[in-house]
């Protein structure tokens, strides 16, 4: 056998095999990294709607269950101001010193967050809510709402 010719077969072979490795390795920590930003962005978009769907309103069992689940999920997979916002706000919370709770600044910094993650343009200014107050029916019309 030629060992003049096995031998740039051998190392193109290596070279060849090692790039695949180094490529396949690379492209499973992108991957990885862009599942974790993914997730992270769906969870802070459910965690933004839930609080601000619960802004302005009487708190009432299902918006009490969708702040303890925002802040819960928030603790998981919030930044570190954001952790500590929503500690502020569960003390705060449970000491009823409800003058100094302000929601508005938690979903600052979590649309912050998720446009940096996503890419888009930082935008400055605070959080506008917007409430639609439902006329009651007048007086002998039946409400149509609440049928199935």
């Amino acid at each position: 056998m030629n060992i003049g010719v096995l031998i740039p077969l051998l190392v193109t072979t290596l070279v060849a095999i090692a790039g695949w490795y180094a490529a396949h390795y690379f492209s499973s920590i992108r991957d990885r990294r862009q599942k974790l930003v993914d997730l992270r962005a769906e969870y802070l978009l459910n965690i933004y709607r839930r609080l601000e769907r619960s802004v302005g309103k009487e708190v009432t069992r299902e918006s009490a269950d969708d702040i303890e689940t925002a802040l819960a999920d928030l603790q998981v997979l919030g930044s570190r101001t954001q952790i500590e916002m929503a500690r502020q706000f569960i003390k705060e919370w449970g000491s009823r010193d409800l003058g100094g709770i302000n929601v508005g600044v938690l979903l600052e910094d979590i649309r912050n967050s998720l446009r940096v993650d996503l890419g888009l343009e930082p935008v400055s200014g605070h959080v506008d809510h917007f409430r639609l107050h439902l006329a009651p029916p007048a007086p002998g019309v039946k409400d149509t709402r609440t049928q199935a």
